[in-house]
Order: structure tokens, then sequence, then C-alpha cells
């Protein structure tokens, strides 16, 4: 028994002993594996861990691979950036084969030490790209096709969100974002929508009038939380840009812009025109 102890504590040693720093975790652009990038060079970060007092990176190395199966067999087909002499391990900027909207990339990381012994590699960890330029943009505003109509300027704003005509105020209109993954939140601006060329005191158009606004994890809303309520009375459409409604930071996936008194649109006609729904994190 004690001769087993021995080979057990022995085989401890010499593996914690293989490498006297390792990496602890990392990221990109400050966010772990995040999503839809839209800075072509992104960040990259890591934390250092060590045995030995006073250690510190001397070198590292950033492995970039379009698939998982490349980045574990040690090929970065997007950047492999050799041994960097440099004890930075942030804000590391991407310098590989320029990235595409929508791209998926996979990297991972190794650092030497003090005493020029390499670490492990780090976890591999992944970040997408978003959509990079004006071209990648191919989707439509969704609109209903009487206020599409050009003729009906001044009326209407033509590049908005426009639901279809209402009869009556009241009928409910909403707007559902899925943010992809759970993300945290602390505000939301909803955006008004202003007919072109004119000044801040042309009235916005179709602005909600009563509405709240809820947060989600499950697309059902079962789970939903109030973050916004202006469901009480009649809210004065802004004349200048934006507004935003802060709330305490929560964490959801789903939020849902839930309009349930609608501004006049001409006549007997009611609707719901926005310039754009934002979720802020800070």
């Amino acid at each position: 028994m004690f001769r087993c102890l021995i080979l057990i504590f022995f085989a401890f040693a010499f593996n914690n002993s293989m490498y006297a720093a390792w990496i602890g975790g990392i990221s990109c652009e400050y966010r772990t594996d995040p999503r839809g990038i839209d800075n072509p060079k992104p960040r990259l970060n890591w934390i250092i861990l060590s045995k030995q007092r006073g250690d510190t990176q001397t070198a590292y190395q950033v492995l970039v691979a379009s698939s998982k199966e490349l980045l574990a067999a040690g090929k970065g087909d997007l950047w492999d950036s050799g041994q960097v002499q440099s004890n930075q391990s942030a804000g590391v900027e991407y310098a590989g084969n320029p990235l595409l909207s929508r791209a998926t990339c996979f990297w991972k990381v190794r650092i030497w030490d003090r005493d020029g012994k390499p670490s492990d590699w780090s976890r591999p960890a992944s970040w997408s790209m978003g959509l990079l330029t004006p071209s990648d943009w191919s989707a439509q505003w969704i609109s209903d096709p009487i206020l599409a109509d050009p003729a009906n300027r001044p009326l209407t704003p033509i590049h908005c969100y426009r639901s279809e005509l209402a009869s009556r105020p009241d009928a409910v209109k909403w707007i559902v974002l899925d943010l992809a993954e759970a993300r945290q939140m602390d505000a939301v601006e909803i955006v008004p929508a202003r007919p072109q060329k004119e000044n801040t005191d042309f009235r916005t158009a179709m602005y909600p009038q009563r509405f709240k606004v809820e947060i989600a994890n499950n697309p059902d809303f079962s789970d939903a939380k109030v973050v916004v309520d202006k469901t009480g009375s009649d809210f004065p459409g802004p004349r200048k840009g934006p507004y935003r409604f802060p709330f305490a930071p929560v964490t959801a996936r789903y939020v849902r812009l839930t309009v349930v008194r609608l501004s006049r649109w001409d006549g007997q006609d009611f609707g719901l025109a926005l310039g754009g729904l934002v979720v802020y994190d800070g």
C-alpha cells in the first residue's frame, strides 16, 4: 500500500511538472466563443497560470483554423502566428488570412514561460463573423404593400419596419428578436421611423403609443419577464432620434416588443413603424 501511494504521488508530480505554465482561459473580443463579430481583426486574449512564483510569458503561438478537425491536427489554415517573442496576452489582433462574412473560426494558443519552456495548447475555442460589408445584407424590409408605395409619401418613411395596417388602435402587434443565445442586456432602444427630408419638428410616424418589452429564454415566452412597461398611458413619440429604455441587467435569449395601442396613420388606419429595435449591454 505504501509503495502504491508513492507511485501515485510520483505520477501526479511528473504530470504537473511537464508544463511549468499553462493557459487558464481564452476569449475573443473579451467574450467566450462570441457569435457575429464585426471586427475583421478580432482581439484575442488568454489567462496565464503557473506554479512558479514570478513566472512570465516570453512568447506565444496562435493557431486559427477553419474547422475543428484542422485545429486538432495542429494546422492553422487561417493563421499560424508561429512563435512570437512577446509578453502580450491581451488584445492580440488576428493577423491571418482575410476573414469572410459568416465564417466560423476555431483557435487555440500556447505560450513559453520565462525559462523558455512551452506550455500545452489551450482548450479549443471559436468565434463567428457577422456581416462585414453592406453588400452582405440581402434582406428586405418587412412591409405593408400600401405603406411601401412611394406614392404615399410623406405620410410614412419607406425604409423602416412597417406592420400591416389595422382598423382600430387596440389591435395588438409584436416583434420578437432571437439573439441566438442567452445574452446579458440592460436597455432596449426603440428607434422611431421618420419620413425622409423632414426635420425633428415633424411627428414620428406610427411610433407605438402603449407597449411593453419582455425577455425570455423559452421561445414561447412561458418564462417571460417584463423589463419595460408603458401600457398604462400613451407614450409621446420622440421627436429627436432613438429613445432608450434602461432596466436592471438581465440575461435572456428572446426579446419581445408588444404594442397594445397603435398610432394613427391616416383616417381610420392604425399601424406600427420603427426605424430599428436595438438591445444593449452597457
